[in-house]
C-alpha cells in the first residue's frame, strides 16, 4: 500500500491527547531501543538527532541517557511541538523532504520509518547526515506487525521482512546490533482493538470510512479468528537496529 503521508499526518494529530496513555506497546519498544543503546554506544555522543518524534517519549528516555547532549527532534506532525521539552531544537516536517541542518554524532527514532515511502533512499540520507563515528539506533516493525487486521481487512502497510531490513541498513552501514521481537496483547473485544489503534494513530493507513455492515464482519471474524480466554490478541513485530558508519579503509 502507497503511503499517504497527510493521511498519517491527520490520524496522529488528532491522538496527540491520548497517544501516551495508549501507545503503551511503543514506549516499552523505546524503552529497549534506549537499553541497547547504552550497550552498544562506545564513544562520546555530544548531538542527536531524532526522527518521528511523536509526543516525545523517546526524546525525554534519550535525554535522560545523554544528559549532555544537545537533542534535536523531528515530526511530521507540528502540534507536537507542545510537548516537546523546552530545551529540545523542534524541526516539523517530512523527515524524507527537509534538510536537516548539521551533522549528528547519534541519528535515533522508534517506531517511526515504517511510514517512510523510500526507506533504501532514507538510509543513504541518514549515512550523510552521521557524524564519522556516529551511530543510527532505529526500531520500526515486521511483517508479522498487526497481522490480525491484516488478514481481515487486507489494509495494513508493507512491513519489510528483518533479511530486508538488513540488507538496506547494511547497505549503508554497519550494522552492529539487530534483533526482532513478538509482542502480543489482548483486548476486550475488536472495538478495543480498533479504539486501541485510532488512539495511538495508527489508523492512519486509509482514510475509507465504514459501514456497519464493515464492522460487524470485522467484529465477527476478528472473534472467530483471536480470541481466547486472555481477551482478543493483537500482534506487535519490533525490529530494533543499531549501526555505525561504514569507516573507510
Amino acid at each position: 500500500m502507497s503511503i499517504n503521508k497527510q493521511q498519517i499526518r491527520k490520524s496522529f494529530t488528532k491522538a496527540i491527547s491520548t497517544y501516551e496513555q495508549e501507545a503503551f506497546v511503543q514506549y516499552q519498544i523505546a524503552t529497549e531501543l534506549c537499553r541497547l543503546l547504552s550497550v552498544y554506544s562506545d564513544h562520546p555522543i555530544s548531538s542527536i538527532l531524532e526522527i518521528g518524534c511523536g509526543t516525545g517519549f523517546f526524546t525525554r528516555l534519550l535525554r535522560t541517557s545523554f544528559p549532555s547532549a544537545t537533542i534535536t527532534a523531528n515530526d511530521l506532525c507540528s502540534e507536537v511541538v507542545n510537548y516537546i521539552p523546552d530545551d529540545i531544537k523542534f524541526i516539523s516536517g517530512d523527515m524524507e523532504t527537509i534538510n536537516f541542518p548539521d551533522k549528528y554524532d547519534l541519528i535515533a527514532g522508534s517506531s517511526a520509518i515504517q511510514w517512510l515511502e523510500n526507506l533504501p533512499l532514507f538510509s543513504e540520507k541518514m549515512n550523510r547526515t552521521l557524524s564519522e563515528k556516529g551511530l543510527v539506533a532505529i526500531s520500526t516493525f515486521g511483517e508479522k506487525n498487526l497481522t490480525e487486521i491484516k488478514q481481515i481487512t487486507d489494509i495494513g502497510l508493507s512491513y519489510f521482512t528483518e533479511p530486508d531490513l538488513e540488507h538496506i541498513i547494511s547497505s549503508s552501514f554497519q550494522i552492529i546490533k539487530m534483533k526482532e521481537e513478538i509482542k502480543t496483547v489482548y483486548f476486550p473485544s475488536p472495538k478495543d482493538v480498533l479504539l486501541h489503534l485510532k488512539r495511538s494513530g495508527v489508523n492512519g493507513i486509509t482514510s475509507e470510512k465504514w459501514t456497519k455492515s464493515d464492522l460487524l464482519y470485522f467484529t465477527n471474524q476478528y472473534n472467530k479468528l483471536f480470541k481466547s480466554d486472555y481477551g482478543v490478541s493483537l500482534t506487535y513485530h519490533p525490529i530494533y537496529i543499531i549501526a555505525s558508519k561504514k569507516q573507510k579503509s
